[in-house]
């Protein structure tokens, strides 16, 4: 009978335990923003304009173990695009609340000079655009050595010319405004990753991929710094495993299944939650907070179209 205080004792304490930790969840808020990485774009179960609809997403898994949560990605968007849509009022009352802020932004600067440019290309070209459009396409029988220099040579030059500055300069803006509208909140942006790297016949893009954002991703732990926020070094992260990391090898740059897990990995130890992901339990009724027009189809067309002109240029190196 003497046992019985001492286990009452220890139910209590768990019991008392479960109820500190329910509790202090209840006051945690997690407000994500950016891009078509922070939507999960890509993964299974993902539908346009609905962020809560992956549940591999690292921002869906980080959100289990937080009360209330709130994603603001939008696919396609720009630094100066994020930077614009923080004047939204939903957005502003769910900082004011937030404990944690998740950023991703900044890829879609560095893409999209060049999905303008190979697009431009391939819409200048009726036939190669109708084969592409109809799945007909084959890189061997209908890209010309002519046509593969200019893809890649177009790649190149409009990725020199991104202007890191203006992106810094936004994302600093950002972060500042981030800061001001949750002042106490934990504040973490992600660098930006080079999903070309370590590819087979992506070499030459990969080089000067990695120079532009070399220059983007030191700007962004410059202004974090300089706003209080901190640094999810997902660039470092995913050195070298783009092949495993992204969705590259099927034509598309966003981070895979096991990408995800790698950021959620790093986001938990900062945001000190549960290392081990857990699938998150988002209600069929929340708010999608996604747009439905959401121009990551763009993106999907420009890896696909630049992947096959680089394999396909790569492959008639070899055979020279």
């Amino acid at each position: 009978m003497k046992r019985l205080p001492v286990i009452f004792a220890a139910a209590l304490t768990a019991f008392s335990a479960v109820f500190s930790t329910a509790a202090s969840a209840k006051e945690s808020s997690l407000v994500v923003l950016g891009d078509s990485i922070t939507s999960g774009y890509g993964l299974d179960g993902y539908v346009a304009g609905d962020n809560y609809s992956a549940p591999d997403s690292f921002a869906n898994q980080l959100s289990a173990a937080y009360s209330d949560y709130s994603n603001f990605a939008k696919d396609g968007r720009t630094s100066g695009e994020l930077l614009t849509a923080l004047e939204d009022e939903e957005i502003s009352a769910a900082l004011a609340g937030a404990d944690t802020v998740v950023i991703s932004i900044g890829g879609n600067d560095f893409l999209q000079p060049m999905i303008s440019a190979i697009i431009s290309i391939v819409m200048e070209d009726s036939e190669l655009k109708d084969k592409l459009t109809s799945g007909e396409f084959s890189a061997s029988a209908d890209f010309s050595l002519e046509l593969m220099q200019q893809l890649t040579e177009t790649i190149i030059n409009a990725a020199k010319d991104v202007d890191a500055d203006d992106v810094c300069s936004n994302i600093s803006s950002i972060l500042s405004a981030v800061k001001n509208a949750a002042p106490d909140a934990q504040i973490i942006i992600l660098t930006v990753y080079d999903p070309f790297e370590g590819v087979t016949g992506m070499e030459m893009i990969d080089v000067v991929a990695r120079e532009k954002l070399a220059e983007m991703n030191a700007g962004i732990k410059d202004a974090a710094a300089a706003n209080g926020a901190e640094v999810a070094d997902v660039f470092t992260a995913f050195k070298g495993s783009a092949e495993d990391y992204t969705n590259i090898t099927r034509m598309d740059i966003h981070p895979s299944k096991e990408g995800h897990a790698v950021i959620y990995s790093m986001l938990s130890k900062m945001a000190e939650v549960p290392s081990e992901p857990v699938s998150a339990d988002v209600q069929p009724g929340t708010p999608h907070k996604g747009s439905p027009d959401t121009g990551a189809g763009d993106i999907a067309v420009f890896a696909g179209i630049a992947l096959t002109a680089a394999a396909a240029a790569y492959l008639t190196r070899k055979k020279r």
